[in-house]
């Protein structure tokens, strides 16, 4: 994640020099810059935030906060339950990229709808439906 952020981090200095270059100046010019320097340093941040997040090796207890090891299901100092208290990894990881597939309802539905958008764009419609809805019946060789 650092290195996108320099490489980041670079490509901006290298716009805002064009605009120098090209005689972009003035008060409200010196604004822009440093408003886009900003949010991309905050950008960066929480994407490096996000990573330490993933990488954790501990988390912290809600009764004593102690930090206790991603794998234990019981905090050790005071025995309360570490359920539902996010760890770091691939777990972790996987909830960031998605986090709507909560429950296996709505992964069931995302599948759905994702195999009848498939047949939709591979086989096209049958041409023969008719009404407002005929687009949605695949050709006789898709089913």
């Amino acid at each position: 994640m650092a290195t996108l952020g320099r490489l980041l981090r670079a490509a901006l200095e290298v716009c805002l020099r064009l605009g120098d270059a090209l005689g972009m100046r003035g008060a409200r010019w010196e604004w822009k810059k440093q408003t886009w320097r900003q949010a991309l340093e905050a950008w960066v941040a929480g994407w490096e935030n996000l990573e330490r997040g993933v990488r954790a090796r501990t988390r912290m207890c809600r009764e004593c906060r102690t930090l206790v090891q991603r794998r234990e299901r019981v905090c050790p100092s005071c025995g309360a339950s570490m359920s539902g208290i996010p760890s770091g990894g691939i777990g972790r990881l996987l909830a960031l990229i998605a986090p709507a597939f909560g429950s296996a309802t709505t992964v069931l539905i995302s599948v759905n709808v994702g195999m009848s958008l498939l047949i939709l764009i591979l086989w096209g419609t049958s041409g023969g439906a008719a009404g407002p809805l005929g687009f949605l019946c695949p050709p006789f060789h898709a089913i």
